[in-house]
């Protein structure tokens, strides 16, 4: 069991079930949607997934045609990434948990649009 809450609190939500597939994805979507270098997430099923506050908050986006973001609509903290063709899994942007994971970041992925000024750890696996 998870816990996790957007930046202002207003949003909280829990996950039942363990996290998986954890990566850093380097793509550029993920890094203008967080202003960082690369977005961290952990793969879930979407029904382990519950808003416990402030659902009505949240707020969903198109990012590209094959998937979307949800985010709060008061602080704007990236919650969730889905794909829109229905796949079986959603992402859990991983610092948006309250709660430690317990799994650990094996790959980075869409490193070929990575920022230049990152250098990035030999031992995880890069995968396109």
């Amino acid at each position: 069991m998870h816990t996790g809450s957007c930046f202002c609190k207003a949003v909280t939500y829990e996950i039942a079930s363990e996290l998986s597939n954890a990566s850093h994805c380097h793509c550029t979507i993920c890094k203008q949607t967080h202003g960082a270098a690369f977005a961290s997430y952990a793969e879930i099923p979407p029904d382990a997934l519950t808003f416990l506050t402030g659902e009505d908050l949240v707020t969903k986006y198109y990012s590209s045609p094959t998937g979307y973001r949800m985010f709060c609509s008061q602080c704007g903290s990236n919650l969730i990434w889905a794909r829109s063709d229905g796949d079986s899994t959603i992402d859990v942007a991983l610092a948006s948990l309250d709660t430690p994971p317990k799994t650990a970041i094996t790959r980075h992925i869409y490193t070929d649009t990575k920022v230049s000024w990152l250098d990035l750890n030999e031992h995880i696996k890069d995968e396109n």
